[in-house]
């Protein structure tokens, strides 16, 4: 594996610590659509902007080394695209966006990631 020089691995550490300050706005993103969700009775465009936020979460958090963070998502994500009409469905979607919010918590209780002595 090929070694990151040392002005790699600061750009490296400053987009992971980007990602890590956009966690709060993310996490109210999940929650006001999760809401949606809920308040429309499940509706099909809310479950839609729902699976989106999701897949642009599982899709960016290993990126940048969030790796629970983004398998928790992609998991709920593959569990929207079995449709309400999978057994259970309910349920299992409200568990899932619970293990997100538990992943969310686990990140961004994390002591906050080195700063460079650049700004950013």
């Amino acid at each position: 594996m090929t070694r990151l020089s040392s002005e790699a691995q600061a750009q490296q550490a400053r987009l992971q610590q980007k990602y890590f300050d956009s966690l709060p706005a993310k996490r109210a993103s999940l929650a006001g659509d999760w809401e949606r969700v809920q308040s429309s009775d499940w509706s099909d465009a809310a479950l839609t902007a729902l699976k989106a936020g999701v897949h642009r979460l599982a899709g960016s958090a290993g990126s940048y080394g969030f790796d629970q963070l983004g398998e928790a998502a992609a998991q709920l994500e593959s569990s929207l695209r079995s449709g309400p009409g999978a057994a259970g469905f309910r349920e299992h979607i409200s568990r899932q966006v619970r293990e997100l919010q538990q992943a969310l918590d686990d990140v961004e209780s994390m002591v906050c990631l080195p700063r460079t002595s650049k700004h950013r």
